[in-house]
């Protein structure tokens, strides 16, 4: 009885002890001492915006998820508007493994060694918790005779860890010389500091005689030095207060965690706090500098401080304005064309930015100034990629004259560009109205009376009643026949059938339509006019397709050039893809036009060409 007494006193005792030290080492969330804040990178590449990549943790390596606490300042005067996200930075993991003589052992209840849990667990973190993209990197440390040595060192590549750890057999023999790995990981880690980066160590262990093996003192200082927490698995079927309080001892004064590994995901929800602390917090906020020189950036956690600072050298944008062509012609298809309706009456301009600091940003004001007046912005003030931006210039109420463009930009700090002065003519082209001449009266001649009886017989009148009928007959025949023929040869072709009324072409050159796809011969134009459509008493030139219509456009000769108008056309008439309206265009050698759905393309050769 007493020594079943003394025993449960003992225990009692034992776990007292041990709730004693828990109390005395575990880290409370409310000391600021045990928080840590990192600035892992300062980033004013695109400034005004500015990335603040930071590195928290609370007393158990827990990432701090409330940014209401964090303040930002710069130059002294506090931040206001901060966005905040996650960014991939990744992390320096390290797995320690106790490889002693009972690392093959299966304890019982369970269907796997120990040696298999620890690397279906390692396995499980490298396939669902590893950074894809090789950031990560991952090394395990496992005993030799001369302490442990590197089975695999910074492994970036999930696959590489799952192999490693597939092909590991360990050695079977007694007590590890677990304080040599464990300082060989912590020197590893150490080296890797200075990056801002998260590094931790597991260590999968039976944990029994750990108070034996480690001297605790040194490993935790060399740990909080490198600012590594060691979290600690246990092994075994179970794990018992010694176990707990030797791993305890380790883990909670370096701010990481102990369990009890019973099977491969019992490590998840540590190896779930790593991949968010490879993900650290990232502030967003756009600069109120706008000079150029230093800035500090200094960021607080409750009374935690880091800081760091950039250097700006600001400079305004050069502005060029650019032309197609310096002289714009205004054409009018009439002498009497009203102005705003002379084409073209929209001529683009293009305006190229360039960022002599190399600091784009955004453009909050465009004016064009034309003859000192100042014109409407652009619809869109947003820059394309290589940093240009369209103006559509309003030209319709301009008349022939130099009109002396500038541009004036301002971006989102205040800089002002304005780009040299560019000359633009433009020129008035309208037909010369038409010249009034003098109307001469024709001569009149009397005619002498002539008797019709004595001139024809009553036979010779009837015999030329019917030649006139007859004569009517031929006409209407004819008529109809070219109308069948062209329409059984419109059957047999895919584009249409075409009836050209023959002129006399013009001395100098020679106008044609040629079809896109060759399978017709050129269509000559050699007449002052011509018209289009499918209704051969409509049209000069019939093109038998369902979408041209009965009187579908017109081609006109004035002079040397020729000019192309739509008739109103149900599909449209399209020059250069673009369709027409009722005002006549002029055509150009190589032009594209479209009746419809039928091809061609206009050409003006000299005469005699071939």
């Amino acid at each position: 009885m007493i020594i079943q007494h003394w025993c449960t006193s003992h225990r009692f005792l034992r776990f007292l002890l041990l709730g004693f030290f828990l109390l005395s080492v575990l880290p409370l969330s409310a000391q600021e001492d045990d928080l840590r804040l990192e600035l892992v990178d300062l980033d004013a590449s695109a400034f005004p915006l500015v990335r603040v990549t930071l590195l928290t943790a609370d007393g158990r390596s827990e990432p701090i998820n409330d940014v209401s606490r964090l303040t930002v300042r710069e130059n002294g005067v506090p931040v206001e508007d901060i966005s905040v996200t996650h960014v991939p930075v990744g992390a320096d993991f390290i797995f320690v493994l106790d490889a002693n003589a009972d690392f093959n052992n299966i304890d019982a209840g369970f269907e796997a060694s120990r040696r298999d849990l620890v690397a279906d667990s390692i396995k499980r973190f490298a396939t669902n918790h590893m950074n894809s993209a090789g950031r990560d990197r991952v090394s395990i440390i496992v005993p030799d005779a001369q302490g442990g040595r590197f089975l695999l060192q910074d492994a970036t590549r999930p696959q590489e860890v799952v192999e490693a750890i597939d092909a590991y057999q360990p050695e079977s023999g007694g007590l590890t010389l677990l304080n040599a790995m464990i300082n060989q990981a912590l020197e590893h880690t150490a080296g890797q500091a200075g990056d801002g980066r998260f590094r931790s160590l597991m260590l999968f262990t039976d944990g029994g005689r750990l108070n034996q093996q480690l001297s605790y003192p040194l490993l935790v200082a060399q740990a909080n030095d490198a600012r590594s927490p060691i979290f600690v698995a246990i092994l075994g079927a179970e794990a018992d207060e010694n176990e707990l309080e030797n791993a305890a001892r380790l883990a909670i004064p370096t701010q990481g965690r102990t369990v009890h590994l019973q099977q491969p995901g019992s490590s998840d929800e540590i190896f779930r706090l790593w991949q968010q602390q490879s993900n650290p917090l990232q502030l967003q906020y756009r600069s109120l500098q706008r000079q150029s020189g230093r800035n500090e950036v200094k960021v607080n956690l409750g009374t935690l401080q880091v800081g760091d600072s950039f250097e700006i050298d600001l400079a305004a944008p050069l502005v060029m304005l650019e032309a197609e062509d310096t002289l714009i012609r205004r054409l009018g298809m009439a002498h009497d064309t009203p102005l705003a309706t002379l084409q073209p009456t929209i001529v683009p301009l293009t305006i190229q930015v360039i960022w002599p600091d190399n600091l784009p940003r955004r453009v909050t004001d465009v004016r064009l100034i034309a003859n000192a007046q100042l014109l409407p912005p652009p619809d869109t003030l947003v820059l394309d990629a290589t940093n240009q931006l369209n103006y559509l210039w309003d030209v319709s109420q301009l008349n022939a004259g130099i009109q002396e463009l500038t541009v004036q930009l301002t971006d989102e700090l205040g800089y002002q560009g304005v780009s040299d002065p560019l000359a633009v003519e433009i020129a008035i082209e309208r037909p010369p109205a038409p010249t009034p001449t003098a109307t001469l009266e024709p001569e009149t001649l009397t005619p002498s009376a002539i008797d019709l009886q004595q001139l024809f017989t009553l036979e010779q009148w009837i015999m030329l009643g019917v030649g006139f009928v007859v004569l009517f007959l031929l006409i209407w025949l004819l008529r109809r026949w070219r109308r069948r023929r062209h329409l059984s040869q419109g059957e047999a072709l895919e584009e249409g059938v075409v009836e050209v009324e023959t002129a006399v072409a013009h001395p100098e050159f020679t106008a044609m339509l040629e079809w896109e796809n060759n399978t017709h011969p050129f269509i000559e134009l050699s007449a002052k006019s011509y018209t289009f459509g499918s209704d051969p008493n409509n049209a000069q030139i019939v093109l038998n397709d369902p979408s041209v219509s009965r009187l579908h456009a017109r081609i006109v000769r004035r002079d040397d050039s020729y000019w192309l108008t739509d008739e109103g056309s149900a599909s449209g008439t399209f020059l250069n893809y673009e369709r027409l309206t009722l005002t006549p265009r002029q055509l150009k050698t190589g032009d594209s036009i479209k009746f419809g759905r039928i091809s061609l393309r206009f050409f003006i050769k000299p005469a005699g060409e071939k």
